[in-house]
């Protein structure tokens, strides 16, 4: 299934960034890239938040696809 501009903009108004940047790089990333947003996927998921320095790793490389969604 493609991941689509419309369902990234509906989980952007649903505050979920983190899922949003898992799909996205799912999608376009590669495999490195995807370890590392599962990786910050789960620490935001078991604290509840995420830290500051994950939220700007998952942005710098979620970002860089963002532009392929349809």
């Amino acid at each position: 299934m493609t991941f689509t501009l419309l369902q990234y903009k509906e989980n952007e108004d649903n505050n979920d960034h983190s899922f949003n940047a898992f799909c996205i790089v799912k999608e376009f990333g590669t495999s490195e890239e995807l370890k590392i947003i599962t990786e910050i996927l789960d620490k935001h998921d078991e604290n509840g938040h995420i830290e500051k320095v994950d939220q700007n790793k998952r942005d710098k490389i979620s970002r860089k696809y963002i532009n392929k969604l349809n």
